[in-house]
């Protein structure tokens, strides 16, 4: 489909003006904060939205900027070196939560090879692959030999935070999240003391059994980031490392399918590990979110699988408001429009999705999806979140990934 260049060029102003006002600087480095006030720091996912976004704009070297900029305080040392922080402070104040004044303790959605690989494609430029490939390495061998205890290729996080959806109904039960929101940011607060009490040592926190979570979207992005580091390693001409890679994708899609696919409904559920007589036993999660979606975008449902799944997306009962796509289904009786990611709609997660559609043919409803996503932001703007049935713009305003929208125009259009 086209999109009418009028509406390209606002989309494209409004992006354009919001990532040059987030712009900062810190010595060598310089990246994009989400939103001013309330998102100071670097924050990794973020980022990787964030080059993503510069591609569209034409800016490739703030692209590139970005992502050294993540791999700026990578952990050099100890047991948990290689893991790539989820907040950098480059002006310093991170001790008092992290006890390190520079970075935070805990990881988040590992996108960064994903975005490396969006940046070669778009640039042809190999020499920055070159100079990111090892630091890129060794963060996912971290994920692999730290985070996935029981070797079964799917990777464990520690606090909810590291999901990305800090607030989302699929941990309530683990954490004891409800609808008062300060006593879930209390609860939040009071996890992270406790990992910062065993350094954010990745062992000492699983073993511990605080909270231990194979969550389906974030094991997704593992599988498809493997899968870009493989094509990044072949690119280089390191083929004995590329095939390496591509066989723990495979297995780690196998281990999805395998392991969070419920043979009865066909959905995808995150895995609790909770406490059992010997040993930790693996429990689903059976929150319906759009996580369930994110096998699509790793390439792991059967054609006839996908179709089940896409089917329960359009539901207007379930995803498919006016504004799709809220973060958990319509039909739970927790459902809340307008709360921190318990049912509101994120432009990063209908990006996520809407590439799931287009990897399985369903260019009509990912077409829907992107029509939808731009009036969404035509309409409201750049905000963190929004209502799903009214679109009104909520959390931060002008927050800088939601001008992902604007490569959901450009996927709609290849």
């Amino acid at each position: 489909m086209r999109f009418d260049s009028s509406i390209k060029e606002s989309l494209r102003e409004r992006a354009a003006e919001v990532m040059a006002k987030h712009r900062v600087t810190a010595g060598p480095y310089a990246y994009t904060k989400p939103s001013p006030r309330v998102y100071e720091q670097q924050w990794l996912w973020d980022s990787c939205f964030h080059a993503i976004i510069h591609l569209d704009l034409g800016d490739a070297e703030q692209a590139r900027r970005e992502i050294k900029a993540a791999l700026s305080r990578q952990v050099a040392s100890g047991p948990d070196a290689g893991m790539v922080p989820h907040m950098n402070y480059f002006d310093g104040g991170g001790e008092p939560l992290w006890g390190t004044p520079d970075r935070s303790g805990i990881t988040q959605p590992p996108m960064l090879a994903f975005a490396v690989r969006e940046i070669a494609r778009r640039t042809s430029d190999l020499g920055f692959v070159r100079g990111v490939f090892e630091p890129l390495r060794r963060y996912y061998s971290w994920l692999a030999a730290r985070r996935d205890p029981d070797g079964d290729g799917l990777v464990s996080i520690i606090h909810p935070w590291e999901s990305g959806w800090d607030n989302s109904q699929r941990w309530d039960e683990l954490a004891g999240f409800g609808d008062d929101e300060e006593r879930n940011k209390a609860i939040r607060s009071e996890m992270c003391a406790r990992l910062k009490g065993v350094g954010f040592d990745s062992a000492a926190a699983l073993v511990s059994g605080w909270f231990d979570v194979e969550p389906v979207d974030f094991n997704c992005i593992y599988a498809e980031n493997l899968a870009a580091l493989a094509w990044c390693a072949r690119e280089l001409g390191f083929d004995e490392s590329a095939e390496v890679l591509d066989q723990k994708a495979t297995h780690v899609r196998e281990a999805i399918r395998d392991k969070m696919r419920d043979p009865a409904t066909g959905l995808y559920f995150d895995i609790a590990m909770v406490e059992g007589e010997e040993r930790p036993i693996e429990r689903p999660i059976r929150v319906e979110t759009p996580a369930m979606f994110f096998p699509l975008f790793a390439g792991i449902p059967w054609p006839e699988e996908a179709s089940a799944l896409v089917s329960k997306l359009a539901s207007p009962r379930s995803f498919w408001p006016q504004y799709p796509i809220p973060t958990v289904s319509m039909e739970d009786p927790r459902f809340a429009p307008d709360r921190y990611w318990r049912g509101t709609t994120w432009v990063n997660i209908n990006w996520f999705v809407m590439q799931g559609l287009l990897r399985y043919g369903f260019r009509d409803v990912a077409e829907d999806l992107a029509c939808r996503t731009a009036d969404l932001v035509l309409r409201n703007g750049l905000w963190e979140y929004y209502d799903p049935h009214t679109g009104r713009g909520l959390g931060a305003k002008d927050l800088s990934w939601s001008g992902l929208v604007l490569d959901m125009v450009r996927l709609a259009e290849t």
